[in-house]
């Protein structure tokens, strides 16, 4: 198994998705029915919205007198941010997006430090990762290591800990000495070092064992074997030649084509000279916004030859599932699923990105796909269900 894979995201994955996923596979006529298909990926069951997951965090924990009233929720979490040493970390107009539902996309370091503010443990941050498309702690980031520790006991669950323990890593030098050229380096033993330091009984003790055992194994903190822009360049140099594509404009539309109704377009960039682009119609789409967002499209591709944004798993999964479906003769079912996500993983791993994680609608589509054994065809035949034709003929 990849060595980003945590016991956390294994318990989650093999107890609560793994099976919905083969399941919902199985059952599922041969030939699958791509408006099953649809519903099978917006079926609430397969996941909970954030707001949900917080809104009954507060109301279990903390007895929320009107649990029908959103401003109820938001006096009680700034109160409560306050007493914890954390008064104007928070605002009350983004927990109010927040309860509302405006905004899903929260990001993990907010909610790592909504974990120190409401007294979370380690059970409700999983939960809300979950919420958020996300698998549990990240224990190559030196950051969720230490918001770990804090929140597996309650004695060092406080922002004044956390802050202290932040600051102390960070007085460190630049250098962290040498990445270790070791693809199998495990991030769940550091879980499960830094979960046996939590049961020394002492707090300052405790502090002072888990602080050198982050310093001892900063050069494993600091940085992977290969970067994610590495992977992705060698994915795409193979595409590039299974595909017999001459640029990366050519690829972006080699791969689409088949799959996502496309439109031209022609405007000028930054410098004023006028570049032409295929760019597909994702206002037509009845999928979960996720699977359509983002789309590894020329302008994106461009951006990331560049540098100019990060590497997300989205890339990553499907460029693989791109090159297992152009490069080998699948016969589907569960066992392919199984080896693409052995194999999927691995590459995430090195790229220091998430694993693969069925809640997420996107990952759930590209395994519902290497299923079937024909993963463009049931890519194509999934984005044409979900197209609004009517839009689409007036538009056309």
């Amino acid at each position: 198994m990849a060595g980003g894979i945590t016991k956390l995201t294994i318990g989650q994955i093999n107890e609560r998705w793994a099976e919905k996923v083969r399941k919902a596979y199985m059952e599922m006529n041969e030939v699958p029915d791509m408006e099953e298909m649809i519903r099978f990926l917006k079926e609430p069951q397969y996941s909970i919205s954030f707001r949900y997951a917080l809104c009954r965090f507060l109301r279990e924990k903390y007895r929320v007198q009107d649990p029908d009233d959103i401003e109820s929720y938001i006096q009680l979490m700034l109160k409560l941010a306050g007493e914890r040493g954390m008064a104007g970390q928070f605002e009350g107009k983004h927990l109010r997006k927040y309860l509302l539902g405006k905004q899903e996309n929260v990001s993990r370091q907010t909610l790592m430090k909504m974990a120190l503010a409401f007294d979370m443990d380690c059970s409700v941050v999983c939960e809300l990762l979950e919420a958020m498309n996300e698998v549990p702690y990240n224990f190559r980031d030196p950051y969720e290591c230490i918001s770990y520790f804090c929140q597996s006991t309650e004695e060092s669950n406080y922002w004044t800990v956390y802050q202290q323990m932040k600051e102390e890593w960070e007085a460190l030098d630049d250098d962290p000495g040498d990445v270790p050229d070791d693809e199998n380096w495990i991030s769940s033993w550091m879980e499960e070092n830094i979960l046996e330091l939590s049961y020394e009984e002492d707090l300052t003790v405790r502090r002072r064992k888990m602080m050198d055992y982050l310093k001892e194994h900063r050069s494993e903190l600091h940085g992977y074997r290969r970067s994610a822009y590495e992977e992705l360049g060698e994915l795409l140099d193979e595409l590039t030649e299974l595909t017999g594509a001459e640029d990366d404009t050519a690829l972006t539309i080699r791969l689409w084509d088949p799959i996502w109704v496309q439109y031209y377009t022609k405007k000028a960039d930054r410098t004023g000279v006028n570049r032409s682009d295929f760019v597909p119609w994702k206002d037509l789409l009845d999928l979960p916004r996720t699977i359509y967002e983002k789309p590894l499209w020329r302008a994106r591709l461009v951006k990331l030859r560049r540098k100019a944004v990060p590497v997300e798993k989205r890339d990553i999964l499907f460029l693989n599932c791109m090159r297992w479906a152009l490069s080998r003769e699948n016969e589907g079912g569960i066992d392919a699923m199984n080896e693409f996500i052995y194999e999927t993983n691995g590459l995430l791993d090195q790229c220091g990105l998430s694993v693969i994680y069925p809640p997420n609608p996107y990952d759930r589509m590209i395994l519902l796909a290497i299923c079937s054994g024909s993963p463009i065809d049931v890519l194509s035949d999934l984005f044409t269900a979900a197209t609004d034709e009517e839009a689409l003929e007036k538009r056309l």
